[in-house]
């Protein structure tokens, strides 16, 4: 979606109002590919906070680290965000590349961090949540993977 449709989306949530029936919740997620493929996801963020609209974002976290035409990074974007979901699915980088198919873990973990500590920077409230998908490659990382989360601060 470009910019324009996003616009013209957020002013048509924002003027929905159907026998009091309201849309609170916007979410970007992965029901057709990675969010933050889209660069205009993380403009997006904005339009939608400034309608009084809350926003979540589910990504894979491998596109956290880019940056937008301004030379932001897109986790300084999605600070304005309430939620974030990362499905990391695993606990250790050798086990990323096998179920994930590339090598971003470490990417992933620098990224959360970062976002991490310019939350508690810029006192923002986004709440960062980890998810995993359980499979036979990964089901003993559980442990791993919240021990990361919590040791890194990610957890409010």
């Amino acid at each position: 979606m470009g910019m324009e449709e996003l616009k013209l989306l957020s002013r048509r949530i924002s003027e929905f109002d159907n026998n009091k029936l309201k849309i609170e919740t916007v979410k970007f997620c992965g029901t057709t590919g990675e969010p933050l493929i889209n660069p205009n996801t993380v403009q997006a963020i904005k339009l939608f906070k400034d309608k009084g609209k809350n926003v979540i974002i589910y990504t894979n976290g491998l596109w956290l680290d880019k940056k937008t035409k301004e030379d932001k990074y897109y986790y300084e974007h999605i600070l304005d965000a309430d939620k974030i979901n990362i499905s990391l699915d695993c606990g250790t980088k050798e086990t990323f590349k096998l179920i994930k198919g590339v090598d971003g873990f470490d990417r992933i973990i620098n990224s959360i961090n970062k976002m991490s500590k310019m939350r508690k920077e810029k006192n923002s409230t986004l709440r960062i949540d980890v998810s995993f998908v359980i499979g036979l490659e990964n089901f003993n990382e559980i442990y791993t993977t919240s021990k990361i989360a919590k040791e890194n601060g990610w957890i409010m």
